[in-house]
């Protein structure tokens, strides 16, 4: 046992999300833009033009969190949508066959 550490009470409290799923959630640019593949210069002006948010501390230090993310990129358009999209889309309704 360490010297001071009396036992008994763990050191952090239990109802906090662990270190390693808040590392996970928040991304910093170099990670996001790994994570979008794209450059963070790209990542940079989607957040100046207020399609991505971001979270920023302090003045330079710019996160990400992973389901912003996630819903920038569902936001986008989608190119050459797939068939099964479209039906996904329409919610089970069935499109009138010709």
């Amino acid at each position: 046992m360490q010297a001071g550490h009396t036992g008994g009470m763990p050191k952090m409290a239990t109802n906090h999300p662990s270190v390693e799923a808040v590392i996970s959630t928040i991304l910093t640019k170099q990670e996001a833009a790994t994570f979008v593949h794209c450059t963070t210069r790209y990542l940079e002006r989607q957040i100046r033009a207020g399609r991505l948010r971001a979270l920023k501390p302090t003045g330079k230090l710019v996160r990400i969190r992973r389901s912003d993310l996630e819903a920038f990129l569902e936001s986008g358009a989608t190119i050459g949508g797939d068939s099964n999209e479209k039906s996904k889309r329409n919610s089970g309704h069935e499109e009138a066959g010709q």
